[in-house]
This record gives structure tokens, sequence and C-alpha cells, in this order.
């Protein structure tokens, strides 16, 4: 058997040693492999055949050969078995599992076919009840339960294809209940994303538009991208969701901010919630862009007041370093919204003193003033007392 040293946490041998030996005794064989977390970890995985050290880190196995290796799970516990390309021959890059044993999982199969056959309206309350017990949120994941899933995932009613995705979720990587470390290959079937995006009932695009702001496995970044990009222009409460989630990948940096910035700037113009959800996306994105030739606040406050003009206080808020005070917008915001926004208030009391006077002063200049005038001054009453000494309400 081969000898294992960890190089991810602390070296037990230096770096050069291990390259010597896979230069020396043969082509590096590599087995990329998720080792579900209550199963122990890649130190537990046994390897046969290899000619020397191998090097492991979380989720990779690399062992020099010069014949057929194979990884096997090391610890003597029946319940939890290798899936995947474990045997692989020198120089070859192979995937695999470290997952619960498959008869943990027949239980289920049998009553997923069983649902099939006899009462196929049972079937999404089957797929949930066994989530629960031997699917990704519990002790184990089987090879077994995973193709119950791919089975259903094109199921002909929808319930059961959202019943699939929900107890998918959590191999979209890093939710709560994520059996697998961060970097495990993907189990996901390629393609399955697609195929739900363009499926033929909006529940269940609706609900994939929902559930992708959850995804952080690398290898579905494409794929969640390109579904975002059709569910955006989709039906209103699809597209309102897919903008919610462009919005929380794009600001948590798991999508490319600038093509967020681009597809939320056209989509503002959208009436509604699709409109609103873009706005928002445009104030988020400040967290995480640069001004650019691409991307340009003061035109983003300018659309978002065009078409939502109460968002734009927050949108403004969110850009005011890149965005100067602009009397003709703040009117509008003062005359045809009606919320505020105190913290932007407050920034203008500080930099711009005297035009913020002029335009509270002008909002209603006449005695009988609105609940909002008041909640507007009583928000600058601190800023009274500041540097710049401006009564803003008189």
């Amino acid at each position: 058997m081969g000898l294992v040293v960890w190089d991810s946490v602390g070296d037990t041998l230096p770096m050069w040693t291990l390259w010597f030996a896979l230069v020396a005794q043969g082509a590096p064989t590599i087995l990329h492999v998720g080792v579900h977390q209550r199963a122990g970890s890649t130190l537990d995985i046994a390897v046969d055949g290899a000619d020397g050290i191998c090097s492991v880190t979380r989720t990779q196995v690399t062992c020099p050969a010069s014949q057929p290796v194979t990884f096997r799970w090391g610890p003597r516990d029946s319940s939890w078995v290798g899936v995947g390309a474990l045997t692989l021959a020198p120089g070859e890059i192979g995937t695999g599992w470290i997952m619960g044993a498959p008869e943990m999982g027949e239980a289920c199969l049998g009553r997923a076919n069983e649902a099939s056959t006899n009462a196929p309206e049972s079937l999404p309350g089957v797929i949930r009840d066994c989530s629960e017990g031997v699917g990704l949120d519990a002790p184990h994941v089987t090879s077994v339960w995973l193709d119950v899933l791919e089975d259903h995932a094109l199921h002909p009613d929808p319930e059961v294809r959202m019943a699939v995705m929900d107890a998918m979720v959590p191999l979209w990587r890093h939710t709560a209940s994520d059996p697998f470390p961060p970097g495990s290959p993907s189990l996901i079937p390629e393609g399955l994303i697609a195929r739900w995006a363009s499926d033929v009932h909006p529940r269940v695009r609706r609900r994939l538009a929902n559930r992708l702001r959850e995804s952080r496995d690398p290898a579905l970044t494409d794929e969640t991208i390109s579904a975002l990009g059709s569910l955006m222009d989709d039906l209103r409460p699809v597209s309102r969701a897919a903008m919610k989630s462009v919005d929380v990948l794009a600001t948590d940096e798991r999508s490319p901010g600038l093509w967020a910035w681009e597809r939320a700037f056209k989509r503002v113009s959208r009436e509604g919630g699709p409109g609103r959800a873009a706005a928002n996306t445009l104030g988020h994105l400040a967290e995480t862009l640069e001004p650019s030739a691409s991307v340009v606040p003061a035109d983003a406050v300018g659309q978002v007041l065009s078409y939502h003009p109460e968002r734009a206080w927050n949108v403004w808020y969110a850009w005011r370093d890149e965005v100067p005070f602009h009397r003709d917008w703040v009117d509008v915001l003062f005359r045809e919204t009606v919320g505020l926004n105190g913290r932007l208030l407050e920034y203008w009391s500080q930099k711009n003193p005297d035009e913020l006077k002029e335009a509270i002063q002008a909002w209603e200049p006449g005695p009988q003033h609105s609940e909002r005038y008041t909640q507007a001054c009583a928000t600058l009453v601190a800023a009274e007392v500041l540097p710049s000494g401006v009564a803003f309400c008189e």
C-alpha cells in the first residue's frame, strides 16, 4: 500500500521530496474525491499499487505509479464505500466519492419504485421523507439514493421535479447540510440545471430561480449563470426570483459582477417586482464593483429614478461617493416618492448643506407640512449641530 502525506495543513515531508518521488518513481495518478464529512477524510483512503509517497489534500489524492493504482476506503466500517473511478492507470485522473453503502438506500428505492407504479401522487412525499432519512441531510448519502433522484429529476409531475430539486440543493455546495468538503467533485448531473431552466412549468422554473442563489459549486458556475440569464427574461414571478438570485450571487462574488450589472441595468425598466429587484442589485453591487467605463453609478441612479424612484434613495446612498448632489433629482425624490433614506440625508447635510437646505425648504414652502417632511427634519436634527451649522428646517 502506498504511503500518504498530508500537505494542506502541515507537511510531514518536504514538498521537494514529494516532487522527487513523483518524478523518479512514475507518472502521477490522481483521484479527485469527495469524502462524506461524517465518514472521515482523504487521510482514511488506502492506496494499492502506488510506487511511493502519495500527496493528499482535502479533495485529492495524487500517487506516483508505473502500474494500475486502486483507491479504497481504509477503515473497516461497512457503512461507507467508495464509488466512482477508483482504479486508475499511470497518469490517469479519476473521480470518486466516499458515501453510504448502497443497501442503506434500498428501502427508499423500493418506496420510490412502489410510489411510481401504484401511487404517483405520493412520490413527492417519498422523496422528501427519504431526503431526511438517507438523503443529503442525513448521516449517509448513498449512490442508490442519488440514482433515485436522477431517475426522477425530469419526472412528468412538476411536484416530483421540484421535490428532486429541493433534495439536491445541499449538493450545490456550502449550505448548512452540505455533506462533502468544498472542492469535492460535483454530483449534479451535467445539463440538469439547464433542463430545469427550460422546464415547461413556471413553478419549476421559479423554484430553480430561487434555489440557484445557494449555488457555490464552481463546477456549476457556467451552467448557473446561463440558467439565470434565461430565467431573468421569463414570466414576472420567475424573473423577479432570478434577479434576486443574481443579486445574492454577485454581491457574494460568486458570479461576475459586471455580468450582473449589465443585466440588472437593462432590466430596471421592467414593471413591478423584476424591475425593483434589478434596481436593488445595482445598489448592492456597490460593495463589489468599482466605477469604470462600463459601470457608471450616475447612470444607474438616473435609470432607477426614472422607473422606480422609491428604490433610487437606496441606490444613490450605495453610490453616494460617486454620484454628486443633483438638485433636479433630489426634487424628484422629495416630491414623487413616499419614503426616505435618512443616511443619505445625513450624508448630504455634511457634503452639500446649503444645497440640501434649499431643496428642503422648496419642498413644502407652506406651513402645512406633511408627516414625511417632519420625519425628514427629525432625521436632520443631529446634523444641525455639526460643523455645517445649517438649520435645514425652519
